[in-house]
């Protein structure tokens, strides 16, 4: 197996991406942090060993970053974090296949009560 030094996360959520950095810095990883798709693609010279990432970003879409790596055939493992919509995604693009794919928590505080019918 080979190890992981260079890490790259592309997390447009500040305080995940700075959790996820710390991670990598106590396991002795060099990090580098993106929070859009124009930062990410800057940051892919030279190719990180893995790339922590979230489809959703603020100026683009994550699968762009994903299709640039495989098309330049990186050395690089890919590791996405989406919600389930991304997953879902993800599934017909097989050519793109992640080595890995997590699937985000619901945020909570998105999350609204309303009324649903009484059960019988």
């Amino acid at each position: 197996m080979r190890l992981v030094k260079r890490i790259l996360i592309v997390e447009p959520d500040d305080q995940l991406s700075e959790r996820l950095g710390q991670r990598f810095l106590d396991l002795g990883c060099e990090v580098h942090r993106a929070m859009t798709l124009k930062g990410a693609l800057e940051a892919l010279e030279p190719p990180p060993d893995c790339v922590v990432l979230d489809l959703t970003l603020p100026d683009g879409d994550g699968e762009m970053l994903l299709r640039r790596i495989r098309s330049e055939r990186l050395p690089t493992r890919v590791i996405v974090c989406t919600d389930a919509a991304g997953v879902e995604r993800l599934k017909a693009l097989p050519e793109l296949a992640p080595d890995e794919v997590f699937i985000k928590a619901v945020d909570a505080a998105a999350v609204s009560p309303r009324e649903t019918p009484a059960r019988r």
